[in-house]
């Protein structure tokens, strides 16, 4: 991986997930000293979310990260009542 890049317009987020995403990198990337620290972003932990999480986890992934805007795991799951 060479870095990730926001701006190439390959994914359309959000201005505000697009803010967060450079945060937590920056912060990855000061925290590592290194420049390809994440391979993965995931965005939301919501059942799809999380479930590519364990997914890459399984396959030998370790260098990933799951933004998710709640406070706390679940999606619509945790935002709805059934």
């Amino acid at each position: 991986m060479s870095g990730l890049n926001l701006s190439e317009g390959r994914v359309r987020i959000s201005k505000s997930a697009r803010k967060l995403a450079q945060q937590v990198i920056s912060r990855a990337q000061a925290n590592s000293g290194d420049n390809d620290v994440l391979d993965v972003l995931i965005i939301g932990a919501g059942f799809a979310g999380l479930g590519t999480a364990i997914k890459l986890k399984e396959a030998g992934v370790k260098r990933f990260v799951i933004l998710e805007r709640g406070q706390d795991v679940g999606g619509t799951w945790r935002d709805n009542q059934y």
